[in-house]
């Protein structure tokens, strides 16, 4: 189906322009289409495709509340369907590679990894992984290394959460230390 968006102010290369913009088959032309359907943009913001450069959400599917864990293949299609109806064309999943178990885990960042390519088959959203590796984690290391090799890992980031474990194991709160108790 081909469309001519007329009216709106349209991104296009970066800035925000007052225009049109055309639509053939689901991709945005350089031309207006004859014998397309028109659509009057006035007063809105005509945006072709949003990028999502960091996003947990897709955690929120994967486990709803904790106990309970959805296959990760459906997790990640009802994400790139909600991520695509929010305008977002482009997805950076954020995803933690951890020593925490849960959603965090190895045997997580493997499932996921392992669902994804179907899950961007099916998708009208570019799905792409941001990883946050933990920088101890050293047992993950190679599965991270991995990821990056073949391309499953778009964007990488590091976690040292260990000295604020260390910080918080070395504080020991007395009642005298406690605001608003008598000493």
């Amino acid at each position: 189906m081909t469309w001519n968006l007329n009216g709106g102010t349209v991104l296009r290369d970066g800035t925000m322009v007052d225009g049109a913009l055309a639509l053939a088959d689901g991709v945005v032309t350089e031309r207006p289409a004859a014998g397309a359907r028109g659509f009057d943009a006035s007063g809105l913001l005509v945006l072709p495709g949003l990028v999502d450069i960091h996003g947990d959400a897709h955690e929120r599917q994967m486990q709803p509340r904790p106990g309970v864990d959805l296959p990760i293949g459906l997790a990640l299609r009802d994400s790139a369907a909600q991520l695509v109806a929010c305008g977002i064309t482009t997805a950076y999943l954020g995803v933690t590679l951890s020593w925490e178990p849960g959603l965090r885990s190895l045997a997580s960042w493997r499932a996921l990894k392992a669902a994804l390519p179907a899950a961007r088959a099916a998708s009208a959203t570019d799905l792409r992984v941001h990883l946050r590796f933990e920088a101890d984690n050293l047992d993950a290391l190679d599965d991270a290394l991995d990821g990056i090799a073949d391309g499953s890992v778009h964007l990488l980031g590091f976690n040292d959460h260990t000295p604020a474990i260390a910080r918080a194991s070395m504080i020991r709160p007395t009642w005298r230390s406690m605001p608003g108790v008598p000493g």
